[in-house]
């Protein structure tokens, strides 16, 4: 996960240049300032993991749905680029998380082993 950061970076610059384009002041959140890398871990492994995966399941929703609003090609490729980032991070959470016995798997349906065909009493 620790790519993440590098890897949105990108799109962060790629943000604040269209706000310096349109004259927009660059929102709190959006400098080296904002953002302390050398902080110490605040919770165990597993936990960072698990809400950076339920991050990336509302990302992943919210692109799609801002993509519908965007008419400029600049903006459309950002969220096309953090789709693809999302769906890269999410699965590679999920794997990391089923790999260490923290995500439960979902309960097992039994599948049908013969198809049938439904029998209608009134014809």
């Amino acid at each position: 996960m620790g790519g993440l950061w590098q890897e949105l970076s990108y799109y962060v610059t790629k943000i604040k240049k269209i706000f310096k384009e349109q004259g927009a002041a660059i929102p709190i959140g959006f400098t080296t300032s904002d953002v302390n890398l050398e902080a110490p871990k605040l919770y165990d492994n597993g936990f960072d993991i698990m809400f950076v995966r339920i991050l990336k399941e509302i990302s992943m929703g919210m692109y799609t749905l801002n993509m519908n609003m965007a008419y400029q090609d600049g903006i459309m490729e950002i969220y096309e680029g953090l789709t693809s980032t999302t769906q890269k991070v999410y699965k590679s959470a999920t794997l990391y998380l089923l790999e260490k016995g923290v995500l439960t798997l979902p309960p097992k349906v039994t599948m049908p082993k013969s198809t049938f065909k439904w029998i209608q009493p009134f014809q």
